[in-house]
């Protein structure tokens, strides 16, 4: 038998689990196909000696990549699916664009609010650099949100 807690959440609470929950969720689906491969070849990690990396005695170590327009580019890549998944948050009414943002700095610790930070950097320039992601790879997760093209087509901000 399970027990399930009964415990009272706020709107924050909720949008903490939410948005929060975001960037996880896109590493593993991205990852899952990949680890479906690793299985059916029998790559079960060290048990086998090999998996995502290589674990024999000869194997040399790869250096990381220390490219920092790269991952400039990763983390504005990253930061873009965030604020589209905020603007997304506040589309479907899971939560207001203030407890959005409080959820993001208080409960993820981010340094500024996502919405927040989608005013900084322009909403003509969110929806734009996400419609170049979508045309070139197609995916839905660069699908700018109906409420970002809205915005911009009526010049609004956030804040």
């Amino acid at each position: 038998k399970v027990e399930v807690l009964k415990l009272r959440h706020t709107p924050t609470d909720f949008v903490i689990g939410y948005v929060g929950s975001i960037g996880t969720w896109y590493m593993l689906s991205e990852m899952l196909d990949y680890f479906k491969v690793l299985k059916e070849a029998g790559f079960f990690g060290r048990k086998s000696g090999r998996g995502f990396y290589d674990y024999s005695q000869e194997t040399v170590l790869p250096e990381p990549n220390k490219d920092a327009d790269l991952g400039l580019k990763i983390f504005h890549r990253i930061l873009l699916m965030l604020i589209n998944e905020a603007i997304d948050a506040v589309f479907m009414q899971v939560a207001s664009k203030e407890d959005i943002d409080l959820a993001m700095t208080k409960g993820v610790n981010y340094p500024k609010g996502l919405l927040a930070w989608a005013d900084e950097k322009g909403l003509e320039n969110i929806l734009n650099q996400l419609q170049a992601l979508f045309d070139e790879y197609g995916e839905d997760r660069y699908r700018p949100n109906p409420l970002l093209r809205q915005m911009v087509k009526r010049k609004q901000t956030f804040f």
